[in-house]
């Protein structure tokens, strides 16, 4: 296991997140038994160091910038998820989800 964080931790609710996706996609919703990743809320893979995060506070940079900058120099981290790997998402009593990576 890698991450069990709860929705609680999230930067955005699970209600904000499905009506973006609703309002940024109109015909192409989210269906019943659909799964929406997120991502993990204190992040395994993509980590950024302290000095990084408040030097590009000091040089203005929007919060997507800030991301593109971050994808740029974890490439190669062994811990983003590769073709194989098995995502399982367990939602309680809702049940689980098993999905395999592929390429």
């Amino acid at each position: 296991m890698r991450q069990k964080q709860p929705t609680t931790d999230l930067m955005y609710t699970p209600r904000q997140i499905i009506a973006y996706i609703a309002q940024a996609y109109p015909d192409d919703l989210p269906a019943k038994g659909d799964v929406v990743l997120t991502g993990t809320p204190a992040g395994i893979a993509m980590q950024i160091p302290a000095w990084k995060t408040w030097l590009s506070d000091i040089l203005g940079l929007n919060r997507f910038a800030k991301l593109l900058l971050a994808i740029a120099s974890s490439r190669g981290n062994e811990r983003f998820l590769k073709p194989g790997d098995v995502i399982e998402v367990s939602g309680g009593v809702l049940g689980t989800v098993k999905t395999q990576i592929v390429r």
